[in-house]
């Protein structure tokens, strides 16, 4: 009786951290395959830059949650600080097919590049 114990403990143990490790943020080549956007708004272009005829980069970090919603959670790169408000907006806006882990549905983190480009 008593390994009986010992083995449901154990079994609780191991359910409880396998669980939690699926409450992490995995990285994207860490997942089945890499989540799809399938909605959300191009950002908008500032206009003073555009007037300016100033291009750029953005990079953000974003996390990418089980319903596939997005969150920025960190601003790594900008050749402009004006850039930023409409990348996060942009980012945030967008709706990605859910993460997924060993067929599971994740949060993934993800560095997500935009670039500001005049056509």
């Amino acid at each position: 009786m008593k390994n009986f114990f010992i083995l449901l403990l154990l079994s609780g143990l191991l359910l409880v951290e396998a669980t939690a490790d699926y409450q992490r943020h995995f990285s994207i080549r860490e997942l089945d395959s890499v989540p799809k956007r399938i909605d959300g708004k191009p950002p908008v272009y500032p206009p003073h830059l555009k007037a300016g005829h100033v291009e750029g980069n953005l990079k953000l970090v974003v996390v990418i949650n089980e319903s596939g919603d997005v969150e920025v959670i960190d601003v790594i790169e900008a050749s402009h600080l004006s850039f930023i408000v409409p990348a996060i907006r942009s980012a945030e806006s967008g709706k990605f097919t859910p993460p997924m882990k060993d067929g599971i549905p994740v949060k993934a983190k993800y560095i997500f590049p935009f670039n500001f480009r005049l056509r």
